[in-house]
């Protein structure tokens, strides 16, 4: 986490140096997000606004961060969330492509605005699975992806009802 603000308070918490040695300008600039993460096992910048605080990530707030960011050299992620569905809605024709959108109502799912980049047929299986869950209750939730001639297999479990409810 390298900063993390909002609306009132632009610099609840902040790292000044890590962001300018990952090639952040002007970090007085008002048009900073709502949250900085730099992912170092995928060298990776996450860029995440908070819709409640400024608006979603449309073209012209790519093209503002990207001004804020000219001096960096890393993959950036740029990441809109939402509270629920509802609060979705509205801005849904406003978010930039080749973004993502994450809502706290279904925190385990993202949503992709281009579907190229994980295009590919989808299996799904669901079974019992005996190692896991009270009383062998549990279910096995899996998902195999072909992408460029490989085959990624996912694999969650899902807690039985009885320890859902605890």
């Amino acid at each position: 986490m390298l900063y993390v603000g909002d609306a009132i308070d632009k610099s609840l918490y902040r790292c000044d140096a890590e962001l300018l040695q990952l090639g952040f300008a002007a970090l007085d600039h008002e048009d900073l997000p709502d949250v900085i993460v730099y992912d170092t096992t995928r060298d990776c910048i996450f860029i995440i606004e908070a819709v409640h605080s400024f608006g979603a990530i449309s073209d012209v707030r790519v093209l503002e961060i990207k001004r804020l960011m000219k001096n960096c050299n890393k993959d950036v992620v740029y990441v809109t969330a939402f509270l629920d569905k509802k609060a979705f809605r509205p801005w849904s024709s406003k978010i930039a492509w080749e973004t993502e959108v994450w809502i706290a109502a279904d925190p385990e799912h993202l949503i992709h605005y281009n579907g190229d980049k994980f295009l590919g047929p989808i299996q799904i299986w669901v079974g019992q699975g005996a190692d896991w869950g009270k009383n062998n209750e549990g279910f096995k939730l899996g998902r195999q992806t072909k992408t460029t001639q490989e085959h990624v297999r996912f694999t969650n479990s899902l807690p039985s009802l009885s320890e859902r409810q605890t």
